[in-house]
């Protein structure tokens, strides 16, 4: 409801949707096609490191108004996914494997489980 007051309204520069905030990928969509007409530029929100972060990048392939990916820059102390798609030099690869697009790293999963015995 809101997102379709701002975008009746053209009250903002850049729409900045969050697809696990707003409630998946099916609301993501009505958001998107309520901009069809309007035009406004997606700024697609995204301050995660999983698989919210990889569903965001997937929106963003698919969305003919993304402008701009958020990303926040910090270090974790490790990251659930191999090779995970970091900005460079202004530039983002999107990850084309089924799904999200990449596979969580089993090791990683395995080294931070608190239950081992699960």
């Amino acid at each position: 409801m809101q997102f379709a007051e701002l975008i009746r309204n053209r009250s903002v520069a850049y729409l900045q949707p969050s697809a696990t905030k707003v409630g998946g990928i099916t609301e993501y969509e009505k958001i998107r096609k309520l901009n069809g007409a309007a035009t406004l530029s997606m700024a697609l929100h995204s301050p995660y490191f999983g698989p919210g972060y990889l569903a965001t990048l997937q929106l963003a392939a698919v969305d003919e108004f993304f402008s701009i990916f958020e990303y926040l820059y910090i270090q974790p102390e490790t990251w659930l996914y191999r090779d995970f798609p970091l900005p460079r030099k202004g530039q983002i690869r999107i990850p084309d494997k089924p799904g999200l697009g990449m596979d969580p790293d089993p090791e990683m999963m395995a080294r931070y489980r608190v239950n081992r015995n699960i």
